[in-house]
């Protein structure tokens, strides 16, 4: 038997999307919309190309910026939130924001993904977890 391991793409795996469906880390129950329907997030993984290439975009952005001196931790932490945006495949649209149902847009990403909870990491975790893009 031979195995063809060029015919996996890790990639291509990865751009199928991770649904992860959002915990509040106080009850470690899932969120709960306006609709009652628990909060969905659909991601891409680390492994697709959008990923990558939005990364590797921000390196080159603070690699001019910084130089030598190294990128600030907050600097990295707010480039994996802008990642996280760019991979945003979709969201359920029962997102309750300021009394509207959140429409998922990159620049509603980057709001939501920035604000001071636990979203970001947990997307962070599925979207680097290739075992999540193997479920897919």
């Amino acid at each position: 038997m031979t195995i063809n391991f060029s015919s996996y793409s890790l990639s291509a795996e990865a751009a199928k999307g991770i649904a992860v469906t959002l915990i509040d880390e106080q009850t470690r129950k899932p969120f709960v919309g306006s609709d009652g329907e628990e909060i969905v997030i659909n991601i891409q993984g680390m492994d697709s190309d959008k990923w990558q290439e939005t990364a590797r975009r921000i390196g080159e952005r603070n690699t001019a910026k910084f130089k030598r001196r190294g990128v600030p931790s907050e600097v990295t932490e707010n480039d994996l939130k802008e990642v996280l945006a760019a991979v945003t495949i979709s969201w359920s649209d029962n997102i309750p924001f300021d009394g509207e149902n959140l429409e998922c847009t990159y620049e509603n990403c980057l709001m939501l993904y920035k604000l001071p909870n636990a979203i970001a990491e947990q997307l962070i975790s599925a979207g680097t977890n290739r075992a999540h893009s193997k479920k897919s």
